[in-house]
């Protein structure tokens, strides 16, 4: 999209689709309405993340069908690191796994809590999204206030989605309980 103002213009790759907030829900879930072709990538950022059950762990699942795959077609690598108390320190090596069902943006020490204060940041970007010859690459990062009490944040997360057809559905949700509260914002970047 091209913008021209009284004194500037200028192109803008990435562009606002959606944006909101959501309460006891049990999934936040973007369909083909929101995730089409005529973006070739597309970033979340979801904000004061709060689950309605103490120790949930976060996480995502995509899908090609407007409906999220529930196979063992995902692959993820993560590292978090944290601390906790008078600066004593806290590295976790959460995930290194392989075909499993779904992917976590949270876990161990590091899941989501009810306690004063505790909440989440995420962002996940999907960068190859609609490509239909190459498997997708998942990024996150996040920063987390977790039940422990810990403040976490990730050092290193890889991942990617088995698939080559264009991904049109993105659902995220709380391993147990619903998502009590959290606020969205949906980017494209247009193909």
């Amino acid at each position: 999209r091209t913008i021209n103002l009284p004194n500037a213009s200028g192109t803008i790759d990435e562009l606002l689709i959606a944006s909101g907030s959501v309460s006891d829900v049990s999934s936040l879930d973007f369909n083909s309405t929101l995730i089409t072709s005529a973006y070739s990538s597309f970033r979340v950022v979801l904000t004061n993340v709060v689950p309605a059950t103490d120790t949930a762990n976060f996480q995502y699942r995509l899908g090609t069908s407007n409906s999220a795959d529930t196979g063992t077609n995902y692959h993820q690598c993560m590292f978090q690191y944290g601390v906790f108390g008078t600066n004593s320190a806290s590295g976790i090596s959460v995930i290194n796994n392989s075909s499993i069902t779904s992917m976590s943006l949270t876990t161990s020490y590091g899941a989501l809590g009810t306690g004063t204060g505790e909440n989440a940041y995420f962002e996940v970007k999907l960068p190859n999204a609609t490509n239909t010859s190459v498997y997708k690459h998942l990024v996150a990062r996040h920063s987390v206030y977790s039940y422990y009490p810990v403040l976490y944040g990730q050092r290193i997360d890889a991942g990617m989605y088995e698939s080559t057809s264009a991904i049109n559905f993105l659902t995220f949700f709380c391993s147990t309980g619903n998502i009590a509260s959290l606020n969205y914002k949906l980017y494209g970047v247009a193909a």
